[in-house]
């Protein structure tokens, strides 16, 4: 077996060196396969999606524009030396409406349909180096890939029917229907409700997302401080569910929300969130972490799944 790394080109000052992305030998540093003249700098970890042999079968990389790639490395299994690499292929599959927000953060893949054969690939943007100067908005995508799609055409934000907006149903359990290839959440015109009626101006993305038991987790911030380390600002932890993008998570007594479900739990003054870390305890109780810029974290207990392993007895051994 051959041990790979993938890693992005990086954000670069000048020219397109971190336009690309490289395959390279873990043991010996050697590049496999370099693909060069990418849209835009890969800035974000990549993500890769295993088969159940644990080969990479896919990889998937927003770069620093917003948009989605997908590098096919299935030409290369258990017998790479007999397949050469110039036939990993690269293919932009998704593409933002133009002038929106950067994306620094990696991708999360959820397999929907038997034997995976459709993933659904989610990503937030939001600037990063510049969380409070840049007063836009960020995103949050939800993209549907299929083995068959080769990137042509090119998912395409803004042509109608290829993704739904389900920005005003994520307060809702239900959530929406999604479009052909997806949906999207345009966080600064998420509306106010009786649980969160704080603003969302200037809202972005700057974590990682994180998928467990039909849902997807991430954070946001929102920025209404000259200092980000001051612990100002509002912090979301989001939970929605990841096909309808529906409110996932249940109401926090301790911050004064009521209902069924809600999208998101509102923190002011904290300072920016990091990214959602799933727990899991000995009693099977699921719940995510968050920690904050101002020193302090936060333990959400979410809904998990159900248990269908018990111990029933047990005897020492001596």
């Amino acid at each position: 077996d051959l041990y790979v790394g993938v890693v992005g080109g990086g954000k670069s000052d000048s020219g397109t060196v971190g336009n690309s992305l490289v395959v390279m030998d873990i043991e010996t540093g050697t590049i496999l396969k370099q693909f060069p003249g990418l849209t835009g700098e890969i800035v974000a970890s990549p993500t890769a999606v295993l088969d159940a042999k644990n080969y990479i079968r896919f990889v998937y990389v927003p770069d620093i524009l917003g948009n989605l790639w997908k590098f096919d490395l299935r030409s290369v299994g258990s017998n790479y030396g007999a397949t050469p690499f110039s036939e990993w292929t690269a293919h932009k599959i998704f593409q933002p409406t133009p002038g929106g927000q950067p994306a620094f953060n990696r991708a999360e893949a959820a397999h929907v349909g038997i034997g995976g054969s459709t993933r659904y690939v989610y990503f937030g943007t939001g600037d990063r180096e510049n969380p409070i100067s840049n007063g836009s908005s960020g995103k949050f995508y939800a993209i549907k890939d299929t083995d068959s799609y080769t990137g042509s055409p090119i998912i395409d934000e803004s042509v109608s029917g290829h993704l739904a907006d389900l920005t005003s149903t994520i307060a809702s359990p239900g959530g929406g229907a999604m479009g052909t290839y997806g949906w999207k959440v345009d966080l600064g015109a998420i509306p106010s409700t009786a649980n969160d009626n704080a603003t969302h101006v200037a809202e972005k993305v700057l974590s990682d997302p994180l998928i467990f038991f039909d849902r997807v987790y991430f954070t946001t911030y929102t920025p209404n401080s000259t200092d980000p380390c001051s612990g100002g600002g509002i912090a979301r932890v989001y939970g929605l569910y990841y096909l309808t993008a529906g409110a996932g998570m249940d109401p926090l007594s301790s911050l004064g929300e009521t209902g069924t479900h809600v999208p998101s739990h509102v923190y002011t003054d904290k300072g920016m969130p990091s990214s959602p870390s799933l727990s899991i305890n000995p009693g099977g109780q699921s719940s995510v972490f968050v920690g904050f810029s101002d020193g302090t974290y936060e333990e959400i207990t979410i809904e998990s799944p159900p248990r269908f392993k018990t111990i029933r007895s047990w005897k020492e051994q001596y």
